[in-house]
């Protein structure tokens, strides 16, 4: 069980399955250090493209030192 008495530790819960673009709203909200994602790059004609709009909303959200 991870608990944080600081609400903050070492380790980082990252959202997992079914993230989009359109999510990372809602992981935020309800408190993930980040949001891991395969489908919403994968799936999409232009990988990369996907992959430089998610990092730029991730960034947008939890800062450069959480998007990677």
């Amino acid at each position: 069980m991870l608990s944080r008495a600081d609400g903050r530790t070492g380790s980082r819960v990252l959202a997992l399955g079914g993230i989009t673009a359109g999510r990372l709203n809602r992981c935020f909200e309800l408190g993930f250090d980040g949001a891991a994602v395969i489908g919403a790059v994968w799936s999409r004609p232009d990988p990369i493209e996907a992959y430089v709009e998610l990092r730029n909303h991730a960034e947008t959200l939890w800062g450069a030192r959480h998007a990677a």
